[in-house]
């Protein structure tokens, strides 16, 4: 799920079979929500890369006009538009919502339904595989998996701090792509959502790369 605005937020579900995706859709325009609310992607009608035989991964530099660039306008953080761009190269389809306060429950429940797939879960299957995932640079030159990075150390009820030094809050829960705040740490009793693509880094505290009118600005 990629936050979007205060007012709505981009629904993903992912799918092994376009039929499901399809379906989904189908059922989603059903429920009320606009066609231009929706949006389907599959590698087929994006682009025409083809995996070579012994590459353990998708390779978004072969592909830059496609997968990769198909995915630029969803923002998503680079790690999570690398997981779909995988899982499009190997014949998924990812299914989109921009969804309104009122009907983000309804799009999770639809896309659940039927049948999207827990994609980081699959994304461990395919490491032991061999799928290197995506890469950041340790100190020492090492790679980190996505798991090892500033996502992966934060914990429930750790202070977030923004690079002027403001706490705007404690972690309440982590999703795929945002840390939700608890509400009872907020100034006007309601969650808040950071993407975790502004954080900068993780000791004791939440540290981010925005000074704190920048993130309270799309409260």
């Amino acid at each position: 799920m990629q936050r979007k605005s205060a007012m709505t937020e981009i629904i993903t579900g992912f799918y092994d079979n376009r039929s499901d995706a399809q379906a989904a859709l189908e059922q989603l325009l059903a429920a009320g929500f606009a066609r231009d609310q929706i949006t389907l992607n599959a590698k087929d009608e994006n682009s025409d890369y083809v995996r070579e035989e012994d590459a353990a991964s998708y390779d978004h530099q072969r592909d830059e006009g496609g997968i990769w660039a198909m995915l630029k306008h969803f923002f998503f953080p680079d790690e999570r538009r690398y997981l779909y761009s995988e899982g499009l190269s190997r014949g998924g389809t990812l299914l989109t919502v921009e969804a309104e306060s009122h009907q983000i429950e309804t799009a999770r429940m639809i896309m659940e339904e039927y049948g999207s797939i827990d994609l980081p879960a699959r994304a461990e299957t395919w490491r032991q595989s061999g799928w290197p995932g995506f890469g950041a640079t340790a100190p020492d030159g090492a790679l980190l998996s996505p798991e090892h990075s500033a996502g992966g150390d934060i914990r429930e009820n750790m202070e977030v701090i923004t690079s002027d030094g403001v706490r705007i809050g404690t972690v309440d829960d982590l999703g795929d792509d945002q840390i939700r705040l608890a509400k009872n740490t907020s100034p006007d009793g309601v969650h808040h959502f950071v993407p975790l693509d502004w954080v900068d880094h993780v000791d004791e505290q939440v540290h981010l790369k925005r000074k704190a009118p920048e993130v309270q600005a799309v409260w």
